[in-house]
């Protein structure tokens, strides 16, 4: 599912990213895998920055960050400290 959000994604289909994404956080819920749904999370967190949708976004990145550390995911956490960043940024 979430390749075939970046699918979506890369053609302009923010909408079916999306809904892919929610496909894959929910199977990620039900497997119980922390690392995937964080992941899951980070990829859907990015598609509503491209929205401009940045308390969304920025909310999404939290939530993720709580599943990286679960996972014990450190890359994952750095993605999300950076992604974080950028909205920080954005918003000056």
């Amino acid at each position: 599912f979430r390749l075939e959000a970046r699918a979506h994604a890369v053609d302009g289909d923010l909408e079916a990213a999306l809904d892919a994404l929610a496909a894959a956080a929910a199977v990620a819920e039900l497997l119980d895998d922390p690392a995937e749904l964080g992941q899951t999370l980070n990829n859907m967190a990015s598609v509503r920055l491209q929205r401009g949708e940045l308390d969304a976004a920025e909310a999404i990145y939290a939530e993720a960050t709580g599943y990286a550390e679960r996972s014990g995911d450190r890359r994952l956490g750095v993605q999300l400290a950076m992604n974080r960043g950028i909205i920080a940024n954005i918003q000056g």
